[in-house]
């Protein structure tokens, strides 16, 4: 999952079921280390809210006038230590690891005519994730156990989301699409959901509770096993 491509935070959910993944929160319970930036380079808040398979995650935007490559040279200087270099096709990517954190940095190379240069920094907390691993073990077990029996799961990601949670799910089965759509209705009843509209025939499921909804798509892999995209967002005292 690429966190970069995941839409702005509402108060609904959005179409595609991505919402609120990226919602900002000012109640970090934990320090993030700063890195310092070359005075050239501005950098804006997206999240420290956002736990991606029980990594906890704080993601900021960099702008910089330097282009892409002056971009990187600076960047290498402030994450100084070892830092490893790779590619992912227009992005340069830089990581580098710290005191139980592992540090990210996306630099977009396709603005080059801009004159201009952009970044994502994500900063991941690897010792927090480690102590937590029992904990997030016992939510993947939970949600698990209301997926229809054969479901793996791919990815979950979790984030606070002001006084609600925000959750996503992505798993797969080799149910048919009305089977999982049946199954996802009575998970959802036992969280207090019922089903509102669907669309696409039966591919997209909207389902809404008080003070709770959910947003379900279903899809096919290559392998011709079924995909889903489960999105809730239920209130902070009741940990789904």
């Amino acid at each position: 999952m690429s966190i970069e491509r995941l839409a702005p935070p509402g108060r609904g959910l959005c179409a595609l079921g991505l919402c609120a993944l990226l919602a900002a929160s000012a109640h970090a319970e934990h320090r993030w280390p700063e890195l310092a930036l070359p005075a050239a380079v501005g950098r804006s808040p997206i999240t420290d809210g956002l736990e991606l398979n029980g990594v906890p995650l704080r993601v900021q935007s960099l702008r910089s006038a330097l282009s892409a490559p002056a971009l990187a040279a600076a960047l290498r200087a402030s994450l100084g230590g070892a830092v490893v270099e790779s590619r992912l096709g227009r992005q340069r990517v830089l990581g580098h690891a710290h005191r139980g954190f592992y540090t990210t940095v996306q630099i977009d190379e396709g603005e080059a005519a801009s004159g201009g240069s952009r970044a994502l920094l994500v900063t991941a907390d690897l010792a927090r994730a480690a102590g937590q691993r029992e904990h997030r073990q016992a939510l993947v077990r939970r949600w698990l156990q209301r997926l229809p029996a054969g479901s793996q799961l791919l990815s979950h990601t979790r984030a606070r989301d002001g006084d609600r949670w925000s959750n996503q799910l992505v798993y797969s089965n080799g149910l048919s699409q009305a089977l999982n759509a049946r199954a996802l209705s009575t998970a959802m009843k036992n969280l207090g959901m019922a089903l509102r509209h669907t669309a696409e025939t039966g591919r997209v499921l909207l389902f809404e509770g008080p003070g709770r909804e959910a947003l379900a798509v279903i899809g096919r892999l290559p392998d011709g096993r079924a995909s889903v995209v489960l999105t809730t967002v239920t209130p902070l005292e009741r940990l789904p």
